[in-house]
């Protein structure tokens, strides 16, 4: 899809209307119902919203930066990575907040970046998380990361939708997970999977002492000699290299081919025991080292997915498990991968769909029309799945993070092949696993582009709810609070308001989604300190309780709280409510529809047909005989 296309997407063509107060009639409800001196139980109270301002805009996807460390051009070293999220802190101080989680093995810094902006404290918002780069060979999964991160902090202040994220929510992105991975990936060996840990894959005793030589860069391919089957051969005179080639050949691997040299590259027996390439770098996969199901994943050193000795054994997990323990704002995560395309789901044990799966469903087939874009079609989106056992997103979704797991890129497993004898059916067939898992450099910006709409849709979707202005009206004894959010997620909120020291009747809103709602107190009788204490001066105190975003799992309930003062400010107005912590008050804006006229939902039966729906858990299908 054309940069026109994607503009599209973020730019409906619908009139925006002002904020309303909602539910006039409520307000004639009896005082036993609305108003107490002192908490004496929850009143549960369901609203349902009339409307709210409509969110319309344009967006662009940043330009590539000029005078940084990347430009989302190539892959960068792990040291290029570092120097541009630092660039950004000092280009951006007002928005981005640098901090080292952790350290690699081999001792390199694993940083996390802060995106927010605007009053009160970040770290208390609801917030996403976007990661990248577990595992070494998927670069592609970095670049998408910090390309999200670029186009936020660029464009704060020019862009409505990036604007508003960041005033309302915070982003704690780290690009790489793996920053010793990446440096094999870009300098010894481009299918390097796992860490740097020194591992003995041979059994032989010692570490990582028969590497791979010359097999890095995008012009080193590996080579198989490929002899199709006589029939198959029949059948694809043209070209046999067509899905199912695999099981009609037989391959013998011949060895690394540079392109640019023009010759093979020679692998050497390094330990000296008659074999080559037995005792590659590292390590351990480090998306089977997170401890949920970690028991069932490999204890075998010498295959790529080695759970490691003990969950947690890695110094790069470690680092993501403290920044989710010190941060239980984060509501929402994105983890980004490569080697496929598709939007992968939390799952639980078992054959059975969780709790959640309406909503995953939903976020899915959204996400299929949003990467439908750059040339490429829309992804396809999971719909259940068995637990992803030592996986982030399994560990994530058990302490009540609501997580995804993002297939960024899959290439084809053979980038080039050529006739050797094609009467005989025999062939060569280069390999590149690089180029599998990622597309080559001048490709980078485009799939970074295509994941763009759906980052910004996952976190325009984090739950957000924070109160509107309130209004007192002293001589009806009337106080209303508008209680708005944003995000798609739907969430159970507790609503309690003190008046001065008087507390006002608890309210309960269930499974409060993209909507605004008005709560009030009548403060006549048996209320009336409360009235007195506002019209007095004192100030109200708001505290929302918001559950966590998972019908699944719970987490703990996030606490934010505002306080407002009814004196008249400049101008004859009071002040909108100031956040101690949590978000900063605001009325409700419909921001979804920054996602195309049909806001935050897709056309089913255009995106969730027998391709982009992918799961254990298929629609019947229809067979004509």
């Amino acid at each position: 899809m054309a940069l026109a296309g994607l503009r599209s997407l973020f730019a409906p063509e619908r009139p925006a209307f002002p904020l309303t107060i909602l539910l006039a009639a409520m307000l004639a409800t009896s005082v036993a119902h609305f108003a107490a001196p002192m908490v004496t139980g929850p009143v549960a109270v369901r609203l349902e919203p009339e409307g709210g301002e409509r969110f319309t805009l344009t967006v662009a996807p940043a330009e590539p930066p000029m005078g940084f460390a990347l430009d989302f051009l190539s892959y960068p070293s792990s040291a290029a990575v570092e120097a541009f999220c630092r660039e950004l802190a000092a280009a951006y101080p007002h928005l981005v907040q640098v901090t080292e989680i952790g350290r690699s093995n081999q001792g390199r810094p694993i940083l996390c970046l802060r995106l927010a902006a605007g009053e009160g404290d970040p770290d208390t918002r609801p917030a996403l998380e976007m990661d990248g780069q577990h595992h070494a060979r998927e670069p592609i999964g970095q670049q998408a990361v910090l390309y999200t991160v670029w186009h936020l902090v660029s464009g704060y202040g020019s862009d409505p939708l990036a604007t508003h994220l960041l005033d309302t929510r915070t982003v704690y992105a780290v690009p790489v997970v793996n920053p010793d991975g990446n440096e094999v990936f870009l300098n010894e060996y481009w299918a390097q999977r796992k860490n740097a840990r020194p591992t003995d894959e041979d059994g032989d005793g010692r570490l990582d002492e028969d590497l791979y030589d010359g097999v890095s860069g995008w012009s080193v391919h590996q080579v198989y000699e490929v002899r199709f089957d006589s029939l198959w051969l029949a059948l694809h005179p043209n070209d046999p290299f067509v899905p199912g080639w695999y099981h009609a050949a037989r391959r013998t691997n011949l060895g690394f081919y540079d392109e640019d040299a023009g010759e093979f590259v020679p692998q050497l027996d390094n330990d000296g025991d008659g074999k080559t390439n037995e005792d590659p770098p590292g390590g351990v996969d480090l998306n089977r080292n997170y401890p949920a199901g970690w028991e069932r994943c490999s204890s075998q050193p010498e295959t790529q997915i080695y759970r490691g000795p003990a969950p947690w054994s890695e110094p790069e997990t470690r680092a993501i498990r403290d920044l989710f323990d010190a941060r239980p704002n984060i509501r929402l995560a994105i983890s980004y991968h490569s080697g496929d395309d598709r939007l992968a789901v939390p799952g639980i044990p078992g054959e059975q769909l969780t709790a959640d799966e309406a909503l995953l469903e939903r976020i899915g087939i959204k996400a299929s029309e949003l990467t439908e874009a750059y040339g490429y079609r829309g992804t396809r989106h999971q719909h259940g799945s068995a637990r992803a056992d030592g996986e982030t997103r399994a560990w994530l979704y058990e302490r009540g993070v609501v997580p995804w797991l993002v297939e960024a890129y899959g290439g084809g497993e053979i980038s080039k092949w050529r006739w050797i004898h094609s009467e005989s059916g025999l062939a060569w067939a280069y390999y590149h696993t690089g180029l599998r898992f990622n597309p080559p450099p001048e490709g980078i910006l485009d799939v970074c582009r295509r994941w763009l709409g759906y980052n910004l849709y996952t976190l325009a979707a984090v739950p957000c709810p924070r109160p509107g202005q309130p209004s007192l009206d002293a001589v009806a004894g009337m106080l209303r609070l508008p209680v708005a959010n944003d995000g798609m997620v739907p969430v159970d909120v507790t609503l309690r308001a003190w008046a001065g020291s008087v507390a006002l009747a608890v309210r309960e809103i269930e499974a409060l989604g993209a909507a605004g709602y008005e709560v009030s107190w009548l403060l006549g009788s048996p209320g009336q300190d409360a009235a007195a204490a506002l019209a007095g001066g004192a100030p109200l105190r708001i505290e929302l309780s918001v559950g966590g975003p998972s019908r699944q799992y719970p987490a703990p309930p996030l606490v934010s709280e505002w306080i407002w003062n009814p004196a008249a400010g400049p101008g004859g107005a009071a002040k909108p409510p100031q956040a101690v912590t949590g978000p900063p008050a605001g009325r409700f804006l419909d921001i979804g529809l920054a996602f195309g006229p049909a806001g935050w939902d897709a056309d089913a039966a255009r995106w969730d047909d027998d391709y982009y729906h992918l799961g254990r858990f298929l629609r019947p299908v229809q067979v004509v005989p």
